[in-house]
Parts: structure tokens; sequence; C-alpha cells
């Protein structure tokens, strides 16, 4: 990933409950700004990309705070970056897989383990924790 390069340029208007800018295009509808202003900067859509913040500030609109990349990276990024606390031990991921093998659905499994549905359904399919 990028260094950062100068200071942050916060998006100004509407932020979303997540806090990154969001920007409304006629015939498109909401956008969030960051990606808008990478695709700007960069003359393409990240199509099946994200745009990460290096800076990991996510009203931040600056090009140079900003690079594409997978949700793997992205994910990679939170957690070297300390904004992701681990919710799941290797032991729930191997109880999780277990109680999936027997029919337990992944929305309940998600709300019992503080994790989205997706989040169990990536572990039983070893999307995710492949190592375990």
């Amino acid at each position: 990933m990028n260094e950062v390069v100068g200071d942050c340029q916060e998006w100004s208007g509407y932020r979303n409950k997540a806090g990154y800018g969001v920007v409304h295009l006629v015939g498109k509808g909401p956008v969030l700004a960051h990606r808008l202003a990478w695709a700007l900067h960069n003359g393409e859509d990240p199509a099946g990309l994200v745009v990460r913040h290096n800076c990991h500030n996510p009203p931040c609109v600056n090009p140079e705070h900003l690079a594409s990349g997978t949700l793997q990276d992205n994910s990679d990024d939170m957690v070297r970056a300390g904004r992701q606390a681990a919710k799941l031990t290797a032991s729930d991921v191997l109880a999780i897989r277990m109680r999936r093998d027997t029919g337990e659905k992944c929305v309940a499994l998600a709300k019992e383990y503080g994790v989205t549905h997706s989040i169990i359904s990536r572990i039983h399919t070893r999307g995710i924790w492949k190592h375990v």
C-alpha cells in the first residue's frame, strides 16, 4: 500500500453512518465520494475493486491517499492498522464449521458470534480461516 502524502482532504458533504462521503449522481444514484475521487484522478472506474484509504480516514477524498485493491487487500489493511479486533478464535471457527455441517443457519450463527452471515458462510466454505 502507498504512503500517505500530504494532508487529508475531508469530504464536507453528506456522510454515511460509517463516515464515508456520499455523492448522488443523476442516473447512477449514490456513489462513495472517495471512489469517485479515485476514478476522476485515475481516469477510470475501478470496476470490481474497492478503493482503500492509505490514511485510514473514511471521509478523506485526497487521491494521493487512495488506492484500488481487492476486498482481501482492504481487510489486510484493516488488520495491519489495528482497526479490526479479532472476534473469532480457531476453536470458534471449528465449532462454526461443525454446526453448519449439521444444518445450523448462517444467520443464527452470525448473531451468536457477533459477525455477519457472510463471514459464517466464508468460514464454512473455507474462503477464510483456511489454516484451521
